[in-house]
């Protein structure tokens, strides 16, 4: 998966392959994206993560640091989430489906799919195992803290209470985790 997390879309074209087992041996399996999109009008650029649904190995998602979120079942295209159809947000005031920035992909227990939405006020979101989605506000005490939430890690779930889920920053000192 080719692709960059930085300030400016690098618009890198995503290439997403699977390494799988088959007929006793292993090879690489590539996922022709580009043509599966509807009407061919939106590609994945600047894949920067990757999650497998844990009950599902045929079902996974690629987080981008361009045009949100994509969904991948049985090998295949099946949907791209984006602010016209989430809670996923968009850095203002450009393109809305250009600049959605989502990575550090996390499933909880439930099944909840747990993420990360840079340079927006509700930068925690959460797709539900029934396919609807709940974003989380955080509170700053300034809009300078705006650009502290640009690069945010891989939500953490501590095994010994599941119930909170930890979201460290990658490039802020004084406020490393959230």
């Amino acid at each position: 998966m080719p692709g960059l997390a930085w300030a400016t879309n690098q618009m890198f074209p995503a290439r997403v392959m699977v390494y799988e087992k088959v007929d006793g041996a292993y090879s690489w399996k590539n996922i022709h994206i580009q043509s599966q999109i509807p009407n061919n009008t939106e590609f994945l650029y600047d894949a920067v993560d990757v999650i497998m649904h844990p009950n599902d190995k045929k079902h996974f998602f690629v987080g981008t640091f361009a045009n949100g979120l994509f969904e991948f079942r049985d090998d295949a295209f099946y949907k791209w989430h984006n602010p016209n159809n989430s809670t996923l947000e968009t850095i203002p005031p450009y393109n809305p489906l250009h600049y959605v920035r989502i990575d550090g992909l996390k499933f909880d227990k439930d099944g909840n799919l747990f993420m990360t939405n840079g340079f927006v006020s509700k930068y925690v979101q959460m797709l539900k195992p029934d396919g609807t989605w709940k974003a989380f506000e955080y509170p700053r005490n300034t809009d300078s803290q705006a650009l502290i939430l640009t690069n945010l890690g891989t939500p953490v779930i501590p095994q010994s209470n599941p119930n909170q889920k930890w979201i460290p920053s990658k490039r802020n000192e004084r406020n490393p985790c959230h």
